[in-house]
């Protein structure tokens, strides 16, 4: 899959985080966003990482939220992924 595209299962995660704001665990957001726990936890490691979620370091399992910022984080990615969020529709978990 080519970078810019983005995947059913990443809109699904997107749209899971913007729908709660509490702090999750990435099994919590798989469950949510109806995806496999690995996607979701390379999903959260990768979002992590360009700073479009904030990360709780805690035990038993990091939990992650939407950082309040993301937009001036890296603002064509999340507009990439509502772009996506409009392609797809609504997108049931």
């Amino acid at each position: 899959m080519d970078q810019s595209e983005v995947s059913i299962q990443e809109v699904r995660f997107f749209s899971a985080l913007k729908s709660d704001t509490s702090w999750r665990t990435s099994k919590e957001l798989a469950a949510a966003a109806d995806i496999g726990p690995s996607s979701a936890r390379a999903y959260a490691l990768k979002w992590a990482r360009r700073g479009i979620l904030e990360t709780a370091v805690v035990f038993p399992g990091y939990r992650y939220r939407l950082a309040a910022k993301a937009s001036e984080i890296d603002g064509a990615y999340i507009v990439r992924l509502e772009r996506a969020v409009e392609a797809f529709g609504r997108v049931p978990p």
